[in-house]
């Protein structure tokens, strides 16, 4: 009768995840193990140490929301393009990065908020550490 008041209240992170990846999707859908080689080798082209690329991936995947394998490697690989000690070395993988997850949001396998967002934080990020390093 009471129904209703059993239910677990909606929070502000269920909406969140409900608008990004739909109602009723299971958690850890992600291969973790391929998500560690699509960021390690495709993303961040071996420059970073793929320990440090499987530790990170592994408390990524433990949180709540429910990564897709390729929106995994996205949000893996973008946390170690943000450091400001890599970005020098990453500055020329970054585009070939971008170019990769672009093709992996047009075959369907992206979300597109977090593709956007990808490209938007390297654009941003990158644009003054490559041309600073230019123009030396």
């Amino acid at each position: 009768m009471f129904r209703f008041l059993r239910r677990k209240p909606r929070t502000m992170h269920d909406a969140l995840v409900e608008t990004l990846y739909g109602k009723g999707v299971a958690t850890n859908r992600s291969d973790l193990e391929k998500a560690i080689d699509l960021a390690h080798r495709d993303l961040l082209n071996e420059l970073v140490d793929r320990d440090a690329v499987a530790s990170l991936a592994s408390d990524i995947r433990d949180g709540s929301i429910p990564y897709s394998t390729e929106d995994l490697a996205i949000s893996t690989a973008l946390k170690f393009f943000r450091q400001p000690e890599l970005m020098y070395d990453l500055r020329t993988v970054q585009i070939q990065a971008r170019l990769t997850v672009l093709q992996w949001f047009e075959a369907g396998n992206v979300n597109v908020m977090l593709a956007r967002a990808f490209d938007q934080v390297l654009y941003n990020d990158y644009r003054e550490v490559v041309g600073a390093r230019e123009c030396r």
